[in-house]
């Protein structure tokens, strides 16, 4: 017997009582698979992760944002002044890269900003880079110099603040014309930040400034639980990266990384994340979906270790395929044993 047949049976008894509560128990359990079928975005291909020594400089890259066909701005946060490297990586159709070039330095001014973060709007010609030293986002022209404007969040954002913990992310909506950001970690008004020991996760906000450079919305972000609560030497979990999908929609990387004091065992969780803000009321925290997950590790066997702290999505020809590529940060390839590693996926988004 079917359910359409069982039902009928039921109603012809005059339980009208007993339809109502199958027909809501069964929309109970769709519902889920309604939901999942929204989430139209799906990893369909995976590259192991490539270093270009000799090619690539030795350095801390931390974002990276695609200019036009191979060409990318890349940002190291320990770059002299405000700017970004200008690479060639040119990709097949599986999204392996296949072609490495450095096309130089571009920037200006001194000092060490702590550059983590890179957009380019390709309407202005113009990219924004994020600094987690002044909490500003500055715009630069191509050639690396000032146009003059810059975004900055409230104050009253700005002074809850933690230290290292500031402006990580960066990526451009083209579609809504939005520019979007989010601090690593927790703010001092939104509890207390992760550490190796304290099992804490990161409670993190996105915002939106729109094209006149002012916070549009803000969403609440939380990050997973770390996978371990014990001590280490040196420890960051967060939100290092947004790209973004179009139509509200972002991929939120999250990076744990654990450092022993021996090096030894070593490891990194990469994970990045689907969340779409509309319909999302501001200042609510948002919905996450796992588009893709991967460990890193640095043992006996193993030295694939990476801190992937940037990530941008380059489309293809094909309508709804992207490759996404994922930035680590070397330390300058520290002692010889760290690289620049380089991950690309191939991503589908098929829009409903």
């Amino acid at each position: 017997m079917n359910t359409r047949d069982f039902l009928l049976i039921k109603c012809s008894c005059g339980s009208r009582v007993l339809l109502g509560m199958l027909l809501t128990l069964l929309m109970i359990i769709a519902f889920p698979f309604a939901m999942s079928a929204q989430n139209t975005v799906r990893v369909v291909g995976e590259n192991k992760p490539q270093s270009f020594k000799g090619i690539i400089p030795a350095g801390q890259y931390s974002g990276i944002t695609h200019i036009a066909a191979d060409t990318f701005a890349v940002v190291s946060d320990k770059s002299e002044g405000y700017g970004f490297f200008l690479f060639r990586l040119a990709t097949d159709k599986a999204g392996k890269i296949v072609e490495a070039e450095n096309l130089g330095y571009r920037g200006c001014g001194s000092g060490q900003y702590d550059i983590e973060g890179i957009a380019y709007n390709a309407a202005t010609g113009t990219v924004f880079v994020s600094s987690e030293a002044n909490h500003r986002i500055t715009e630069l022209r191509l050639d690396g110099t000032a146009t003059g404007r810059a975004a900055t969040l409230p104050d009253s954002i700005v002074k809850h603040i933690r230290g290292n913990l500031s402006l990580e992310s960066l990526c451009y909506d083209v579609e809504d014309s939005l520019l979007w950001t989010a601090n690593e970690g927790t703010l001092t008004i939104d509890g207390v930040p992760s550490t190796s020991t304290n099992g804490e996760g990161q409670r993190v906000r996105l915002f939106a400034f729109d094209d006149s450079l002012r916070v549009k919305a803000w969403y609440r972000y939380d990050t997973d639980r770390p996978a371990e609560a014990k001590p280490a030497q040196n420890y960051a979990l967060g939100v290092s990266d947004l790209a973004s999908l179009g139509d509200g929609r972002l991929l939120v990387l999250e990076r744990e990384a654990r450092v022993n004091s021996n090096f030894i065992g070593s490891y990194t969780n990469i994970k990045v994340y689907v969340v779409d803000t509309r319909g999302t009321a501001i200042g609510s925290t948002l919905s996450k979906s796992l588009l893709f997950s991967f460990p890193t590790k640095l043992n006996l066997s193993r030295r694939d270790w990476g801190n992937y702290e940037g990530m941008c999505l380059v489309r293809q020809e094909t309508d709804g395929e992207y490759v996404l590529l994922l930035v680590a940060d070397s330390q300058g390839q520290y002692k010889g044993i760290l690289k620049d590693w380089v991950k690309t996926l191939l991503i589908v988004d098929r829009r409903e």
